[in-house]
């Protein structure tokens, strides 16, 4: 969870810290190991462990490679 100045949790938004973006989900709870739909850029992002978003890299999805720009 991630809490804005003024005590408020952070819900379906983007987040960066430090050198990473991170995405917290509907409940709160930062996206980890799973492929997140960002309709606002109509596009797909996967978060890996520790909810780091994957850039610049390939990735192993149960049966496919996929590079992530």
């Amino acid at each position: 969870y991630y809490f804005k100045s003024g005590g408020y949790m952070t819900a379906n938004e983007w987040i960066w810290d430090k050198e990473s973006w991170f995405y917290l989900k509907f409940d709160g709870k930062m996206a980890e190991k799973e492929w997140v739909y960002d309709s606002h850029s109509q596009a797909w992002y996967y978060f890996k462990s520790g909810g780091y978003m994957t850039a610049n890299e390939w990735i192993w999805d149960k049966e496919s490679w996929f590079y992530l720009k």
